[in-house]
């Protein structure tokens, strides 16, 4: 799959597969300056995607975190609750 832009004479077609430092590369030698409207574009596209992946990482960190939270806080339980049957046997 392949991206084109085109404008005044020039066409520029780049594959779905080329990372992101490398398309920010190609914006920043030459194309910002031949497809200004659309590199505009990319920009605040990119701003956006990168946000909503922040947060998105963050709220999966929040709730492996809650989840962890809650998952020591059964183990504590359940430890305590062996520790003191273990007593009880020991001492009848």
């Amino acid at each position: 799959m392949k991206s084109c832009i085109s404008g005044e004479d020039h066409v520029l077609c780049l594959s779905a597969t080329i990372d992101d430092d490398s398309l920010k590369d190609l914006m920043e030698l030459g194309l910002n300056t031949r497809f200004p409207n659309e590199c505009e574009t990319w920009k605040i596209r990119r701003r956006e995607i990168k946000r909503h992946l922040a947060d998105a990482l963050s709220n999966r960190k929040a709730e492996a975190h809650a989840k962890l939270e809650g998952d020591l806080a059964d183990i504590n339980v359940k430890l305590r609750e062996a520790v003191t049957l273990e007593v009880l046997k020991a001492f009848p």
